[in-house]
């Protein structure tokens, strides 16, 4: 049976995040093309380990993640002159990240995120969908980076859908929105592109943006970006618990499921 894309303001039935940097496989060969970019030495100034934020570049899972990763970050570091790549270690898995800065609208931030996405390599542009992420142990609040509401303003007009994995409610809203806002500060720091967004009286948290060239709402045809995500996340759930849903036939857990980004 079709799923149905549900407008973000209407339900909070379902939805999810697209253009992560995850990538699983080994660690790429950098080019000197870096130093083009940032110079012989990166410019986030700081103390990286101790800033609140950092840039993910890109994220591994699975058995020898940390290795792969590490690996990743040496090549950037000796071979493009990215002095502060580094893996840091993730619940799913590991992470590489960038520079060291006070907060996501810090001009440094902004103009190091910008030319990394932008660069080319090798005829392509390997860090586009790079992002700003809060490194461990820091409460992001309520910051516009992750909330779901900015995300066409901060990502482009052609981010339509996310998937949402997550519902969180409480007779206690603000005790919701701080559980959805943590939720995904925690799913950033595990290199995911996470959002939350707070409705009347719930709050959702979902992961990944898509454009039309993922779905098509007239056949229901879904990227592989799209699907992979799917099966990483096949279930929305509600303060971290399953859903069962009562249906005709038998019950079944509810599966996350595409929504509209607002805006869109």
């Amino acid at each position: 049976m079709r799923r149905f894309v549900h407008i973000l303001f209407v339900t909070l039935a379902a939805g999810v995040l697209s253009g992560c940097a995850s990538d699983d496989g080994g660690a790429s060969a950098y080019r000197d093309d870096f130093s083009e970019v940032f110079g012989s030495s990166d410019r986030s100034g700081g103390t990286q380990a101790e800033a609140p934020w950092a840039i993910v570049l890109r994220a591994f899972s699975g058995n020898g993640a940390m290795d792969r990763a590490a690996a990743a970050a040496a090549g950037m570091r000796d071979g493009a002159g990215l002095a502060s790549a580094r893996a840091v270690p993730r619940a799913s898995g590991a992470v590489v990240v960038f520079g060291g800065y006070p907060s996501p609208d810090d001009r440094t931030a902004q103009n190091d995120l910008r030319r990394l996405k932008a660069m080319e390599l090798g005829g392509g542009r390997p860090f586009s969908a790079a992002f700003l992420a809060p490194q461990r142990g820091v409460d992001p609040g309520r910051n516009p980076e992750l909330n779901l509401d900015e995300a066409r303003a901060r990502h482009g007009e052609g981010a339509k859908y996310t998937l949402q994995i997550a519902v969180y409610e409480s007779e206690k809203p603000a005790e919701a929105k701080r559980a959805a806002e943590q939720a995904a500060a925690q799913l950033r720091r595990d290199g995911e592109l996470a959002f939350y967004y707070h409705g009347p009286t719930k709050s959702m948290v979902t992961v990944g943006l898509f454009g039309d060239r993922d779905y098509d709402p007239a056949t229901d045809r879904r990227s592989e970006r799209l699907r992979a995500l799917e099966r990483e996340y096949p279930h929305n759930l509600l303060n971290g618990r399953t859903i069962i849903e009562r249906r005709i036939g038998g019950n079944r857990t509810q599966p996350s499921s595409l929504v509209m980004v607002p805006g869109s």
